[in-house]
């Protein structure tokens, strides 16, 4: 029931406009970095994978260190896409400022909470905050996460070009060859 309390509360939550922003930024980006800790390490995972076979030369570490020196070659063509729940895990702060610093657009997937993420990014998803003790588990925000990540990927995807679409077929043509 947390589950579908919280999709069917993201209406209230998730600014239309910054999703297009989302969606512009995300289909312009030459490279996307995707970064979360714990619970929502999950989420950067999937948008990970999923971003690269659009052709979008993607990355994604659990390790600050790693994705600090990764993002350090991004443009302003580029993008970090941040998870948090709270919005206020440390090292996912400190990703933003340093993204904002070198000026790279800053994509944060947070609950809707006054929160110091929000203040950071450049474009904001949110989501609502429906769990109120996230030691015990963070079910339906991964939930969240998980549909936004969808949503985000579809609507890229509806966007790309032919000749991505061509090869995307292609190689779930040979996903489907080589099944067993």
């Amino acid at each position: 029931m947390s589950n579908k309390l919280a999709l069917d509360s993201l209406g209230q939550t998730l600014n239309k406009k910054e999703f297009e922003k989302a969606v512009e930024c995300l289909s312009q980006a030459k490279k996307i970095a995707f970064f979360g800790v714990g619970g929502s390490s999950t989420a950067a995972l999937d948008a990970s994978n999923k971003f690269a076979k659009l052709g979008v030369t993607t990355g994604m570490n659990t390790d600050f260190h790693t994705v600090i020196s990764y993002i350090s070659n991004f443009t302003s063509e580029d993008a970090l896409v941040l998870f948090s729940t709270s919005g206020k895990t440390k090292d996912v702060l400190e990703m933003a400022s340093y993204a904002k610093k070198i000026n790279v657009p800053v994509l944060a997937i947070t609950a809707y909470t006054k929160s110091p993420l929000l203040k950071i990014a450049s474009i904001q998803l949110c989501f609502p905050d429906i769990e109120h003790d996230h030691r015990i588990g963070s079910i339906a925000s991964r939930i969240m996460q998980l549909n936004m990540v969808d949503a985000l990927y579809l609507s890229v995807f509806h966007r790309i070009d032919k000749q991505t679409i061509d090869n995307y077929q292609k190689a779930r043509e040979e996903i489907l060859r080589l099944r067993r």
